[in-house]
């Protein structure tokens, strides 16, 4: 398992060298598309498929939102040459020192070369997909099995059929390679394959499915089921399908795995689980059978994540695994800090507000454990809860069945008030119960003003859906920026002594400008010289305009300042 050269590659893929390379043997370690998966720390060792919009949409099959996240890259030829040693392009990049192997179409050429070497890896492969969970048991995996080997695995979420063709020759020639699957990267065929998507591409040594559900693609959950145990078409002969027990519609997802293999491992909180969970005061018990494996502590995570935990654990053993007290306590530390969650905390007029932000991504599983989370959030007596929620996208005709039960959810929670936010999600505001609800928004601004007039009592604010398309992910940001000057007194600010039952409205520094207008008027009126003092009488909210006059009560300034 050694890696190809430029020499290889040019045979697989064919075109023509318009800056051939000064060594034709020269080895390519590493494989992108996006930036993302580039690897920076190697050097000028990496090879960039740079294509157009067009081949990239035909090879991608991208559709609806997904259609327009790329933009032609042959660029960043250019702009990332210290980093590439190949780059195969659909036209020259002249400006750029870097070897360029010109075709037709460059996503042709990477598809070539996932066919003829995907296979050739002789190290093991993991395949993970589910409707949530995914990418946060996918990291988990990679974590344990690095303290068995070397390990490569998918950079962030990229998990689309075509980077998942990319870390197939990812590997780096490592010990492991974790990857991380969509089910859109499954319902497909490929050209010359059956079921399976880009899995048929694949030799997996173990497939996890970590959930199922309902909703999307608007597929139903039986659809769903179908389309993500056909993973398990890649998997070697013999090997396990490892498969979350808590799944709903678990005997479905049973008979759809049998399908491929008949080594069904499953793993959760189920009693009948094969690796059984047992969580007791934030530490969780992990059983194989009734032999107990290991103990670690997963205090402050959610149900969703535990069950992740799980999963990732019972990978580990399966793969040969030792679960020392060193390597769980270690575990248990990467797992509390491992989550898409932001959180902010800071001060507003005297009362401490937390945000907790989850808006990377949102599927109805995730939306649940989420409001499950932020009930069960511990906060002191005059702490007040708000949850903002958003929409979960591409449900198509389970649009308004999914948010409804959402709403439904958020009714039950007992949230001190629980606000929605952007498109879609405002079709089920009739369901939405009187006196917990506090409305409907469409911008972060709308937002920041109810928050503000909430009740002057310490706020920890639960934000979730999904930042598609939407704005939802500017409201943290907005609210940590803005909240203490929105939600201040001083928004209002009066000349004592000019103007004293006059008030003018303060932002970006507007107040400041008429402290500094009222001063000049003096200075041309005779009233005010040049060498004279102007004390400041009336409080300002904090201004945090880049362009802000910081001016301050109790404190003088000159004039001439």
């Amino acid at each position: 398992m050694k890696p190809l050269t430029m020499r290889q590659i040019s045979a697989i893929v064919g075109g023509k060298w318009v800056k051939a390379p000064a060594d034709m043997d020269q080895p390519v370690l590493h494989y992108a598309l996006y930036k993302g998966e580039l690897r920076q720390d190697i050097g000028p060792a990496n090879l960039l498929f740079a294509m157009s919009l067009k081949h990239w949409q035909a090879g991608t099959k991208n559709t609806g939102i997904y259609a327009t996240t790329f933009r032609d890259n042959h660029s960043m030829v250019l702009t990332l040459q210290p980093y590439i040693g190949m780059a195969i392009v659909e036209r020259p990049v002249t400006e750029a020192e870097v070897p360029q192997l010109m075709v037709p179409n460059a996503y042709d050429a990477l598809e070539k070369l996932v066919v003829a070497t995907a296979k050739d890896y002789t190290g093991k492969s993991i395949g993970v997909t589910g409707t949530v969970g995914k990418s946060t048991t996918r990291k988990f995996i990679a974590d344990l099995l690095s303290h068995i080997g070397t390990t490569s695995t998918t950079p962030g979420n990229l998990n689309s059929r075509t980077s998942v063709k990319i870390q197939a020759m990812n590997h780096d020639c490592r010990q492991f390679n974790v990857l991380e699957i969509a089910a859109t990267g499954l319902s497909y065929k490929e050209p010359g394959h059956g079921l399976g998507g880009v899995a048929s591409l694949l030799s997996l040594d173990l497939a996890v499915l970590t959930q199922v559900d309902a909703g999307q693609k608007g597929w139903s959950a039986s659809r769903t089921a179908d389309i993500k145990t056909r993973m398990g078409v890649a998997l070697k002969p013999g090997q396990p399908f490892l498969v979350n027990a808590d799944i709903k519609n678990i005997a479905e997802v049973k008979t759809d795995v049998y399908r491929f293999t008949k080594n069904l491992v499953t793993y959760g909180l189920a009693a009948d689980s094969d690796y059984r969970g047992q969580v007791t005061d934030g530490q969780l018990t992990l059983f194989h059978g009734e032999n107990k494996l290991t103990t670690l502590s997963v205090s402050g995570l959610d149900t969703g994540t535990i069950s992740d935990v799980i999963g990732a654990l019972a990978a580990y053993d399966l793969l040969g695994g030792t679960m020392s007290s060193a390597i769980m306590a270690e575990f248990s530390q990467q797992c509390a800090h491992t989550t898409t969650r932001k959180v902010m905390h800071f001060e507003a007029n005297e009362r401490h507000v937390t945000i907790i932000d989850d808006t990377h991504n949102a599927e109805r599983l995730s939306v649940k454990n989420f409001i499950d989370y932020a009930q069960n959030y511990p906060v002191g007596e005059r702490t007040r809860k708000i949850f903002i929620a958003g929409r979960i996208i591409n449900l198509r005709q389970h649009a308004y069945q999914v948010h409804k039960e959402v709403l439904e959810s958020l009714n039950q929670a007992h949230f001190d008030h629980f606000y929605l936010y952007g498109p879609e999600i405002d079709q089920v505001i009739p369901v939405a119960q009187p006196g917990t609800f506090a409305g409907y928004y469409t911008t972060p601004n709308q937002i920041l003003r109810a928050i503000a007039a909430e009740p002057h009592q310490d706020l920890v604010i639960f934000i979730k859906g999904s930042s598609r398309d939407s704005t939802i992910d500017s409201i943290a940001p907005r609210l940590a920026k803005r909240l203490a000057y929105t939600s201040s007194d001083h928004n209002h600010f009066a000349m004592s002594v000019v103007a004293e039952n006059e008030a003018a409205y303060v932002t970006i520094g507007v107040g400041r400008l008429l402290v500094v207008l009222e001063v000049l008027k003096r200075l041309a009126n005779g009233k005010l010289r040049l060498t004279d003092q102007v004390p400041i009488v009336t409080d300002l909210a904090a201004e945090r305009s880049v362009n802000k006059v910081d001016v301050r009560k109790g404190t003088s300034y000159w004039s001439m300042n």
